[in-house]
């Protein structure tokens, strides 16, 4: 049986994928064809689960922030993020 294709010649889109792509796909160091590709990757630095400190412009700390505040920014998810917005445009010139 041929595998299903999940390119579309004629348009020149791809299509949406199913479970049966995640059935049959390869993680990248399976394939061989893209050998070159992960050998790259990992000398540098790019193929781990997390990134090399050179590639990275955050910085991961602790802090001690009071209850209340916390609560806040996790209302609605993203709090990191908006955590970061904010003292951003508090530090600002």
């Amino acid at each position: 049986m041929t595998p299903k294709s999940y390119y579309d010649e004629e348009t020149n889109e791809i299509l949406e994928i199913d479970k049966d792509w995640f059935v049959g796909a390869k993680r990248m160091h399976e394939a061989p064809e893209l050998a070159e590709v992960v050998e790259y990757m990992r000398a540098n630095g790019l193929m781990s689960r997390y990134p090399s400190r050179r590639f990275m412009k955050k910085r991961a700390v602790s802090m001690l922030i009071d209850s209340d505040v916390v609560a806040r920014l996790k209302i609605d998810g993203e709090w990191m993020f908006r955590a970061n917005v904010a003292l951003r445009n508090l530090l600002k010139p």
